[in-house]
């Protein structure tokens, strides 16, 4: 049986929940549940330092956009990375860069597995937390097209992974995704529940995601 050591663990992630654990890590993190409840239920929050300088990889999609936008009205310095993929419609995409743009939150676009591209923009920006957002997102899409799941969230996390492990003082905090609880058949779903029965190969791309993580951490 397989079970996840899910000490930082959100899903269904909100930006304010995104800035709340930006804050409580110290390096690296698998960002999880379980942590979500118990800050919670707990003492205020702690908030992200003033001089912190946020990549939010993503930033074109839903949630990155949104949190961008939320990060620079509470007065941080936040770019964002997207590589503007055709998943779903490029227009929405390119209409949320441009008002990123408008709030002056520069946006990158560009390929995450390229770590020389990479490593520049986490040195030149000074960059001291990155909100992994990126993902090619959706289980149906999983079907016809495995090998962009692969890359994308496999083999570009990883070259994130590596990049943050030559700055150890960088922050990464990672959304997973509720697809990585498969066939379990509990609800609502806790942060000891079986991860072992995925569903899809998306969900396999997201529990990988969260072990290689853990691993860097």
């Amino acid at each position: 049986m397989l079970r996840t050591p899910r000490a930082l663990l959100v899903v269904g992630v909100t930006a304010a929940a995104l800035l709340t654990y930006a804050a409580h890590a110290t390096r690296h993190a698998a960002l999880t549940s379980g942590a979500h409840r118990a800050s919670a239920a707990g003492a205020p929050p702690p908030r992200l330092r003033p001089d912190a300088k946020i990549l939010v990889t993503g930033g074109a999609g839903f949630v990155g956009y949104h949190l961008a936008q939320r990060l620079k009205q509470d007065g941080h310095s936040v770019l964002a990375f997207d590589l503007f993929t055709p998943y779903y419609s490029l227009a929405l995409k390119r209409e949320r860069a441009a008002r990123l743009r408008d709030a002056n939150i520069p946006v990158i676009e560009g390929d995450l597995c390229n770590e020389t591209l990479l490593d520049r923009v986490l040195t030149e920006h000074g960059v001291t937390h990155v909100a992994s957002l990126a993902a090619q997102a959706g289980v149906r899409y999983s079907l016809t097209n495995p090998q962009s799941y692969v890359r994308s969230n496999m083999q570009c996390f990883i070259s994130l992974l590596e990049s943050l492990r030559r700055r150890p003082h960088t922050v990464l905090v990672y959304a997973s995704s509720s697809s990585v609880y498969g066939a379990n058949k509990e609800a609502p779903f806790a942060e000891d529940d079986r991860v072992d029965s995925p569903n899809s190969l998306y969900a396999v791309t997201k529990r990988a995601n969260e072990a290689a993580a853990h691993v860097y951490h």
